[in-house]
């Protein structure tokens, strides 16, 4: 009996402690990516599912060039779901606070934009 109870506590901590993690992703903010000289790359995260990787002029953002959007669903990683242009897309955080993007697919904007994308501060 003890070695049950032992055990009930410790699968009870391992489940608090994953459920905290898996509280703690909550992406949502801006994102710079790393681009040529002529444009700029980013990824802006709202509502905490709704993401959309932008292409923009280098100095002018508010001419973008192409815009990825999906409306993305929670995963035990960060967020994952379809999106415009084909993508799958798949956003997970970072330990510096940045956020991993993968599933653009090079033909929805002419070029690579998956990688890392770093936190845009105030």
């Amino acid at each position: 009996m003890p070695d049950l109870i032992r055990r009930i506590t410790a699968y009870s901590i391992v489940l608090l402690c994953i459920s905290s993690v898996a509280d703690a992703v909550e992406l949502d903010g801006s994102y710079a990516g790393q681009c040529d000289g002529t444009i700029q790359c980013a990824v802006e995260i709202a509502n905490h599912v709704d993401v959309s990787v932008i292409v923009a002029d280098r100095l002018d953002y508010a001419k973008k060039r192409c815009v990825v959007t999906g409306h993305l669903q929670r995963s035990d990683n960060g967020l994952a779901g379809p999106a415009s242009g084909g993508a799958k897309l798949f956003v997970v955080g970072t330990s510096d606070g940045g956020v991993y993007l993968n599933g653009v697919p090079r033909a929805a904007c002419g070029m690579n934009l998956n990688g890392y994308y770093g936190a845009i501060g105030d």
